[in-house]
């Protein structure tokens, strides 16, 4: 079952080393350029810093962190809100990488499609 919940201040720090797990296409979505660990810890120093300005929900299957949403006070009367997912439990993200790989197959097949030797049944 996945549950959901919001960490205490003290757990922010934990927000750095959940992301830099995270594997590089998933970072460079979220962030939109590839973020390194030391950039990830320069901005979670930040956050604990204005820890008040910040809230962090967090999704978790057994224990584990497989989604989180950074809630961001911008303005006094702005936000943002930031969603990251696990690859693992993406199920949009998984589709498009099924679709992405289906289509890198194409060239490969081509040649095969082309073919006047190919079979009539396939």
């Amino acid at each position: 079952m996945i549950t959901t919940r919001f960490l205490s201040e003290s757990e922010y720090p934990q927000y750095a080393s959940w992301v830099k797990k995270l594997d590089p296409a998933t970072r460079v979505a979220y962030f939109g350029i590839q973020y390194t660990y030391e950039q990830i810890d320069r901005l979670v120093r930040g956050i604990v810093d204005n820890a008040n300005q910040h809230n962090f929900l967090v999704a978790e299957y057994k224990g584990a962190w497989i989604g989180t949403i950074h809630i961001a006070e911008t303005e006094i009367d702005e936000v943002e809100f930031g969603v990251i997912v696990a690859t693992n439990h993406n199920k949009g993200r998984n589709e498009l990488l099924r679709i992405q790989r289906e289509i890198h197959a194409l060239p490969l097949l081509t040649p095969i499609l082309n073919s006047k030797s190919r079979p009539e049944r396939w």
